[in-house]
């Protein structure tokens, strides 16, 4: 109780508007739409009461990971949580390791289940530190991409045994591939199966972000480079559509740190055409290590991350200000920006960065995921900067999104 009261505390001093633990919002009422445009029983963003098992008794130092990566198991209704780097002032250690969450029980009865301790591939020759959006769901298979290990290796994750395999290794070179890099899924109309890898950033220093675009045909063994993004990214978010069935893929903000760079455009690929579209100055602020889920290749949900001062620019904003911003890109409406500061969207209860995201849908009722990641509103230890890493999760369920453009 005495936590839960220090964090209302502090929420308020930063004039967020705390409707329980469950409910922030941080735009002016004034600015809304009458009505949420998410259809259903007062949907908001709740924190859930399992969390992620303490693990310092077994040699981490705290609680929580961020930079975990999350994907369903349709056929078993779990939920499956991956690595991630802990809780600890000297940024460390890192997972590999496998949890999953029953979704099929009630939320009252659902806890974390850990199904492989340890990939068998070994944390002393593999930092399995991966990006929000490092599972990629094909076809009902699982694939890992994007660890930080600047190789771009692909993995397959046994959805029977929770164990990774190499699948294969980048044969690109060293030019091409980096870390801090963003992985995606997509198949192309003649259902080839692709694993994309965009961005990132890799040694010597300075890390600059990179352009460049890779894919992992699954369907044929291959590697292949294709268009170059417009803007250098690392941190990005990302995520693949296909609205009218046309495969796209979208590269969402992003930074460059040695420039202390975050970006308010996205870019849109068309997989046909291999063609980016660059769309500037389309979030109000910078942002980077966002989380996105995809609601009926009709919406992009972007959740969280870091954002910076209107103009994208880091030099005269503060770093690392974890958000609990939630908006909306229109993928049928010529990918129009849904902003929360002028339509009521649910916002996350908790400022979360780089946290692990997912959606399932089940019956008429979608239900957004949002695990781990780093906040200033933790319980356990934090960095010299006053960060933390998450235990919790938050959960979003609704029947649909409305827009009512009277609103």
């Amino acid at each position: 109780m005495e936590n839960k009261l220090k964090i209302t505390e502090m929420l308020f001093k930063k004039r967020i508007a705390l409707v329980s633990l469950a409910l922030v919002w941080v735009v002016p009422a004034a600015s809304f739409a009458e009505e949420s445009l998410f259809d259903g029983n007062n949907s908001k963003f709740r924190v859930q009461q399992y969390e992620i098992p303490d693990t310092s008794a077994e040699g981490f130092p705290g609680e929580g990971f961020r930079h975990m990566t999350a994907a369903i198991n349709e056929a078993s209704e779990e939920l499956i949580v991956f690595g991630g780097l802990g809780n600890s002032p000297n940024s460390g250690p890192y997972s590999d390791r496998v949890y999953t969450l029953d979704l099929a029980e009630k939320a009252s009865k659902q806890e974390w289940v850990l199904r492989n301790n340890g990939t068998g591939i070994g944390l002393g020759n593999f930092p399995w530190f991966t990006s929000t959006r490092g599972f990629v769901e094909i076809n009902n298979n699982v694939y890992l991409a994007c660890t930080d290990d600047n190789t771009n290796s692909i993995f397959q994750l046994d959805l029977d045994t929770y164990a990774l395999s190499l699948l294969s290794t980048s044969t690109l070179g060293d030019a091409v591939d980096a870390g801090d890099c963003c992985a995606v899924g997509a198949t192309t109309t003649s259902g080839e199966e692709r694993v994309y890898l965009l961005g990132g950033r890799r040694p010597p220093s300075p890390q600059n972000a990179l352009p460049n675009v890779r894919y992992y045909s699954v369907t044929n063994n291959t590697w292949h480079q294709v268009a170059d993004m417009n803007v250098g990214r690392s941190h990005l978010g990302c995520i693949s559509a296909e609205p009218q069935g046309t495969p796209l893929i979208y590269a969402l903000g992003g930074g460059n740190s040695p420039a202390n760079e975050v970006f308010r455009s996205i870019e849109v690929y068309d997989v046909s055409a291999n063609t980016w579209t660059l769309y500037e100055d389309y979030f109000p602020e910078g942002r980077q290590r966002l989380g996105t889920a995809n609601i009926d290749n009709e919406f992009i949900m972007l959740i969280g991350g870091d954002s910076t001062c209107a103009g994208g620019g880091g030099s005269t904003c503060d770093p690392d200000q974890p958000i609990n911003r939630v908006d909306l890109i229109d993928i049928e409406d010529n990918n129009r920006f849904i902003s929360s500061d002028v339509y009521r969207i649910p916002q996350l209860a908790i400022p979360r960065q780089t946290p692990a995201t997912s959606v399932t849908k089940k019956g008429d009722e979608y239900s957004v995921y949002v695990v781990g990641g780093r906040s200033r509103f933790c319980k356990d230890v934090k960095t010299s900067s006053g960060l933390c890493e998450l235990t919790t999760t938050e959960v979003l369920s609704f029947e649909g999104i409305e827009i009512d453009d009277d609103g």
